[in-house]
């Protein structure tokens, strides 16, 4: 009798460990950001999918800040997006293709100091926009307090800051 009961106690107290347990990962769940799934992603070096719209782009994440999240394509191309704009982050579990990485020390604090570093560069960029300025390339003139100044060939774009939700180097 003895036995049983300290089977049946142990077995109470397990049942309502595992339960709790169960609350507190629900809990921290509930509480992440998007970035820190994108952080905990990109540390577990899993293959992730980003999609905006009809745009979806693979690859593995490599440096993750507040509202930025750079990919690296399997083609070797570079997408920064902006977290916060409808970007939709997807992965298989079990989709690990490597090693983790930790964030990239060389990487932007945030989006907007990367758009303001591509343009300090001068570097050749593609612009990715809802509208009628998707996917055009050329050089980032001017980061402005809300709008993106961006030189295409001969024409000038003013792209609204948010509007602007990847940039491809």
């Amino acid at each position: 009798m003895g036995a049983e009961l300290r089977s049946r106690v142990g077995d109470e107290f397990r049942a309502e460990a595992e339960a709790e347990e169960r609350a507190v990962a629900a809990l921290r769940v509930r509480q992440r950001s998007l970035t820190d799934v994108a952080v905990e992603l990109m540390h577990r070096g899993d293959h992730v999918a980003l999609s905006i719209g009809e745009t979806t782009v693979t690859g593995r994440l490599t440096h993750v800040a507040s509202d930025l999240a750079t990919l690296a394509t399997a083609s070797g191309a570079t997408l920064h997006v902006r977290l916060g704009t409808p970007i939709v982050i997807s992965h298989h579990p079990g989709s690990r293709g490597g090693r983790g990485r930790s964030r990239d020390p060389m990487g932007y604090e945030s989006f907007l100091a990367g758009l303001r570093a591509l343009s300090l560069s001068r570097a050749r960029v593609r612009i990715e926009t809802p509208g009628p300025a998707q996917g055009i390339t050329g050089l980032i003139s001017a980061v402005a307090v809300d709008h993106v100044l961006f030189q295409a060939g001969n024409t000038e774009w003013f792209i609204p800051m948010d509007a602007v939700w990847g940039i491809w180097e």
